[in-house]
This record gives C-alpha cells, structure tokens and sequence, in this order.
C-alpha cells in the first residue's frame, strides 16, 4: 500500500512500538501494523491525526495544531479519542475491535489494537468487482449485526458503519473497526458535519446536529452495507439535510389501513429486532381502552330512506312517492 506523506517513517519509535508499515489513512488518524518489543508480537496501532486541525512537525513524530485558532477543535478531538478508548477496551468478543493499551505520546494519542491478517469488505469489493452470494452475506451480516447488538445493550453507537470499517480476517470472520463517535463529536463541535458523514451510509440525523442518533443509526449503515453487497452498488448519496416542511403548510398523514373486520396486528405478529430485551410499554389508559376489534361494527345510515312497503287500496295501488332534495315527499302520477 502507499505510503501518505504524513505518516510516520517504519522504524520509528513510539515508546515499545515499532512502526513497520501503515495499513490505512483517514481524515481522523493513521493506522500502522507495529512490532510490540515489550511482548514480542504484532499489533495495529492507531495515531490521532486530524489533518483539518493538525500537522506533523518535519522530519519528527511530533503533532501539533495547524494554527492557535484551531487548538480548541484538536483538544476537543484528542479528548474523544481517548474517551473513546477506554469505552471500547470494556468489550472482549470476536466480532468487536479489541483495544489492548493506548498513550499520549509527541504531542498526540495512540491506540493499540490486535493484529489481524485479513483485509476490509470494501477493499474485497473493490479487487473483485461483484455481488456476493447469499451464503457470502450472511456470512459477513449476521456477525456484524451480532456485534451492534452487543454494542448497543452497552449504550454504546458505532456511527460510521461501512464496508471500509468491516475487516475481514484470513478465515473470512468480519471484525467491526473504527467507531466514528468522537469523529462525529469534533463534526458537531466545529459544525461541520458533511466532512464526517460517509455519503450513502450516514442517516439524516447525522447531517443535523440536533438530529437524535440512536441504535437506529447504525441499523441504517448496517442496511445500506447489505445494499452494496446484495446489489453490488453504492447506495444513494442523500441530500445535504432532511426535507422540511414548508411553514404554514399543512402535512397530511395517511392513516394506516386497518386490517380486515377491523383488527390489529398483535405484539407477537410484529417483527423483531432481536436486539432488545425490554418488553413493550404499555401505558394505564391502554388496559381500560377497548380494542377496535371489540366493538360492534357500525351501520352507515343510507342516504336513500328504505321504501315502504305499499298499503292495500280498493282496487288499484296508491300513487308512487319519491324523495325530492329538499326533503319533501311528493306523489307522482
């Protein structure tokens, strides 16, 4: 792989890490494969570089922000980095990135990861340029659903689901990598959002920064992974920010078709996401409202007045009566 013109030189010395070779380069940070010394094995070691607030210092490992005005926005930064550290060295699962140790070193923070032989899903779809077979998907999906599950019950959001965050190791087992959530705290700290957001990937919520991000976000990068899998095309590019709707103006909201005889679906009938353990809420006035499938069905009136049944006459039958619109009722014939 290339080499970027800011990462750091293989040889280079990070307290017991050797750097022998980078493994991948964002707007975020550099990923390099390493020597441990201290335990004589390989591991992935990530360095905080913000390319939009920092520069290395020439011919050092040395990091700094580019100007004082951007200092706040590299501390603010460098903070969530190791934030986000800590909160990912709780888990130990095979599907989740295994944080093992992280520093503060040259002016910056490192973090150090296990070592996988492998290579990224987008990378794998790049080189061979094709749909996968259902067997491929499932094989890939289900563990990557299975590690935002975990994830998630910790109150924890991955946020920057894709291909390029889904690592594949030699065996073909999916790893989740690069959580996007102190990336995404510097995009709403200096309200620029669009950088951060993987066009096709990203929901609305994460181009406001009032947008409310939950599980549901990373459900949809989750989604739209499977898209680019099953279809073997990049989803959509969405627009910049969610419609509004327009002041002044009414917005109609169709009403949910009901089910034959009025029925509704019950809770067992509905899908699951299998990641929740919460049972549904159910509110005081639900047990005392009765459901629409117990009450009576009611009669619309008909707007033509039910004929009468003729009175018996002397000998011939009594003049017809029709409804006129006023309301009246008048003989004919």
């Amino acid at each position: 792989m290339a080499q970027s013109q800011y990462s750091l030189q293989p040889g280079t010395r990070i307290g017991d890490y050797e750097i022998l070779a980078e493994l991948g380069a964002g707007s975020f940070g550099i990923t390099y494969k390493a020597w441990d010394h201290r335990l004589q094995t390989y591991v992935a070691l990530k360095e905080y570089l913000p390319l939009e607030f920092a520069v290395r210092e020439a011919d050092s490992a040395t990091v700094a922000p580019r100007s004082e005005k951007v200092t706040h926005q590299f501390q603010f930064g460098l903070k969530g980095f190791l934030e986000e550290a800590r909160t990912l060295a709780q888990f130990r699962d095979a599907r989740i990135v295994r944080i093992t140790n992280f520093m503060e070193a040259n002016g910056t923070a490192y973090l150090i990861m296990d070592y996988e032989e492998g290579e990224s899903l987008d990378g794998l779809l790049r080189r061979e340029q094709r749909r996968l077979e259902e067997p491929e998907v499932l094989r890939v999906m289900i563990p990557v659903l299975e590690g935002l599950c975990i994830v998630h019950r910790a109150g924890v959001l991955h946020r920057d689901v894709k291909p390029a965050n889904i690592y594949l190791r030699a065996q073909g087992s999916p790893l989740l990598l690069d959580f996007g959530a102190a990336r995404h705290a510097l995009g709403e700290e200096t309200q620029n959002l669009t950088s951060i957001v993987t066009p096709g990937y990203g929901p609305f919520e994460q181009y406001q920064r009032t947008g409310k991000q939950g599980p549901w976000t990373d459900v949809y990068g989750a989604g739209a992974t499977l898209y680019r899998l099953v279809t073997g095309r990049r989803p959509a590019r969405p627009p910049t920010a969610p419609p509004r709707s327009t002041p002044g103006r009414r917005t109609r909201t169709r009403r949910p078709r009901r089910s034959p005889r009025g029925s509704t679906p019950s809770a067992s009938s509905r899908p699951s996401t299998g990641c929740s353990s919460r049972s549904p809420r159910t509110g005081p006035s639900a047990s005392r409202t009765p459901s629409s499938a117990s009450r009576p069905p009611t009669r619309r009136r008909s707007a033509t007045p039910r004929a009468r049944p003729p009175r018996a006459g002397r000998g011939h039958a009594p003049p017809s009566r029709r409804w006129s619109r006023s309301g009246h009722r008048g003989a004919s014939g």
